[in-house]
């Protein structure tokens, strides 16, 4: 009986302990605590000691508090940095509305404290859109804001993830931004003119994702090493302009209508210059509006024309597939 009571795990070197709770997710890393009275804090440690910390897990905040969810993610940083080991990636993923009021300046920290330790990756978003609702789409939001020198000095950053922030403040042709080769923006304050530079002054970048970014209107991408191009529920976009002879895959979600003329004045339009490295399109309408007949009847046949050498096109409503047949 005394055998069988002993607690085994508690005899198991540190070592062991970390190398096992670095390879479980974060949830179930700190469900281990309930498991021996030596792992109750061991899940810390461990991550203390690993180069990433991914709290993109939406079950992390779920049935607690903002305010605890954010103390718990800056005393892993802290002892992260306390640890002295180096980190490579950040992550995090926050699905509360109450977020942005909650801990709006822990967001800010944690990606500064991440740029400022020479992350590869940072991954932060705040999806506002749970509490804002469809409805309050087009109206006023709030956003986290980013400081201005943020991003001035030269940092490590290739993977850049940003969600439910306002980036007016940042300088589009800051140092810190010049290395990314990913660069993902999700429900963010930002303009046309910002999309333009960045995509210039990050040379090296390779895929550019814009996601529900409801200001944009007339985007101008040219890069000439971008492979993935994603606008997805950018609806009040007209005009889009991409000059990207890399291009491999191209995602598409908006009214779409191409025209021969970059600078012609219609209601909407698209235009893709040469891209004989594209193998893959996924086109779609959906919620975009109502289908002018007369107009989308004319326009994609040429839309459709500059994407006709992808290997896969993927039309996403009967008006395309009538098209494509």
């Amino acid at each position: 009986m005394a055998a069988a009571a002993k607690d085994r795990l508690s005899g198991l070197p540190n070592d062991l302990l970390h190398s096992i709770l670095r390879g479980l997710p974060l949830k179930h890393a700190a469900r281990t605590s309930a498991l021996s009275r030596r792992w109750a804090r061991q899940w810390l440690r461990a991550l203390a000691s690993s180069p990433a910390i991914d709290f993109t897990d939406r079950d992390f905040a779920r049935g607690q508090p903002p305010a605890r969810a954010a103390a718990t993610v800056s005393r892993c940083l802290r002892l992260h940095a306390d640890y002295g080991a180096p980190l490579d990636v950040f992550r995090v993923a926050l699905g509360s509305g109450d977020a942005a009021s909650a801990f709006g300046r822990d967001v800010v920290g944690w990606v500064a404290a991440a740029v400022a330790r020479s992350a590869r990756d940072v991954e932060v978003e705040v999806d506002l859109t749970q509490w804002q609702g469809a409805d309050n789409y087009h109206g006023s939001s709030a956003f986290l804001e980013l400081p201005g020198d943020l991003f001035l000095a030269k940092n490590a950053l290739e993977r850049l993830v940003l969600g439910g922030v306002d980036l007016r403040a940042v300088p589009p042709r800051a140092a810190g931004l010049a290395g990314l080769r990913s660069l993902s923006l999700s429900h963010a304050d930002v303009t046309d003119q910002a999309v333009q530079a960045v995509v210039s002054n990050c040379v090296a970048l390779e895929s550019l994702s814009l996601r529900r970014c409801r200001h944009l209107t007339s985007v101008r991408i040219a890069g000439e090493k971008l492979q993935v191009l994603e606008l997805v529920g950018c609806l009040a976009v007209r005009k889009l302009q991409v000059a990207a002879p890399a291009l491999e895959s191209f995602v598409f979600h908006g009214d779409i209508v191409c025209s021969s003329d970059p600078d012609e004045d219609d209601a909407a339009a698209v235009h893709l210059g040469a891209t004989p490295a594209l193998r893959d399109a996924y086109l779609s309408h959906l919620g975009s509006g109502d289908y002018d007949d007369d107009r989308h009847d004319f326009a994609y046949p040429n839309f459709l024309e500059c994407l006709a050498h992808a290997n896969i096109l993927t039309p996403r409503n009967q008006h395309e597939k009538k098209m494509l047949d």
